[in-house]
C-alpha cells in the first residue's frame, strides 16, 4: 500500500518520520538465509523484518523430528526479543517415508523414500501462542540420502534428528550448477521460495481460523521443546496491543507473492 503524504510536510518531520506514524507489523525472522528473508519480505511486504543469527549448536540437515525440533529450538533462542510482535521460524527438513507404491506386503522389504518439507512457526508475542504450517513434501533421490546418512549424525534423546551434510551440498557437488540451498528449483523445478511461501501462508491460515476459537484448542504452547519447561512469556507488552495490525494474508495476497517470487 502506498501512502500518500501531503505536500506541506512540517518543519523537521520526514516523509520516513510521517509513514512511522502508522503502526507497521514488526517480525523477528531467526535465521539469517537471505532465500527465507525474501520469502517473507515478498508475502509480507508492509512488515518490518528483522533477522537474527541463531547460536545453538544444531543440524545442518534436520532429519524426522529434527526439523521441529530446529524451528523450535531457533525460538527459544529469540525469546527474550519481546520488542516484536511475531517471533518467525522457518526450517526445511527431510522426512523418511514408506513408498506407497511398493506393493510389498514385506515389511522388512518396504521401500524408504526420502521427501524435503518446510515448517514454519508462528508465535504471536502478545498472546504468547504458535501457530505452525507445512509445506508438501519433495521427493529428495535415495543415491544423495545415502551420502548425507553417511556424514555426523546429530543425536537428541537417542534419535537421529540430523546430519552434518545437506542434500542440497550433496546435489551440489553433483552438479556445480545446482544451488546447495534452493536444489529443489534446479533437480524438481520446485523453487525453494514457494515452497517457504507455502507453509507461511498455511500458517497465516491456521492463526486467523483459530481467532474465534478457544485458544486453548489447536495452538500449542512454545515450552514443548524446551528442557528447562520455561514458558516463553512477553514480559513487558507494547502498549496499545488492540492497535497493532494482525499478521495476515488473504489467498490474492498469496498469489501475488507467488507471482513475484516466480521472477525472482
Amino acid at each position: 500500500m502506498v501512502l500518500k503524504i501531503k505536500e506541506n510536510i512540517p518543519q523537521g518531520l520526514s516523509k520516513a518520520n510521517l509513514r512511522s506514524k502508522k503502526k507497521s507489523v514488526s517480525i523477528l525472522l531467526t535465521s539469517t538465509s537471505k532465500i527465507k528473508y525474501l520469502t517473507l519480505h515478498t508475502l509480507l511486504p508492509e512488515a518490518i523484518i528483522t533477522t537474527i543469527k541463531v547460536n545453538e549448536e544444531l543440524p545442518s540437515q534436520p532429519f524426522n523430528e529434527g526439523g521441529k525440533y530446529c524451528a523450535l529450538k531457533r525460538l527459544e533462542q529469540a525469546k527474550n526479543q519481546n520488542n516484536y510482535d511475531f517471533i518467525i521460524s522457518i526450517e526445511n527438513y527431510i522426512v523418511e517415508e514408506k513408498d506407497n507404491n511398493n506393493l510389498s506386503n514385506d515389511s522388512e522389504n518396504d521401500t524408504k523414500i526420502y521427501k524435503d518439507y518446510c515448517i514454519v512457526y508462528i508465535y504471536n508475542i502478545h498472546n504468547d501462542y504458535l501457530y505452525s504450517g507445512k509445506s508438501t513434501g519433495i521427493l529428495v533421490d535415495n543415491f544423495v540420502m545415502e551420502e548425507v546418512m553417511k556424514s555426523q549424525p546429530f543425536i537428541k534423546n537417542n534419535k537421529i534428528i540430523g546430519y552434518e551434510l545437506t542434500a542440497g551440498n550433496v546435489y551440489a557437488e553433483l552438479d556445480n550448477e545446482i544451488q546447495h540451498d534452493n536444489w529443489v528449483k534446479n533437480v524438481r523445478g520446485y523453487d525453494r521460495k514457494i515452497q517457504i511461501c507455502t507453509a507461511i501462508f498455511n500458517a497465516l491460515i491456521n492463526q486467523n481460523h483459530n481467532k474465534n476459537k478457544n485458544k486453548n484448542i489447536q495452538n500449542v504452547n512454545i515450552n514443548i521443546f524446551n528442557e528447562n519447561n520455561e514458558s516463553i512469556k512477553n514480559k513487558e507488552c507494547i502498549d496499545n496491543i488492540d492497535n497493532i495490525s494482525n499478521l495476515s494474508v488473504d489467498f490474492s495476497d498469496y498469489i501475488v507473492a507467488l507471482s513475484k517470487l516466480i521472477n525472482i
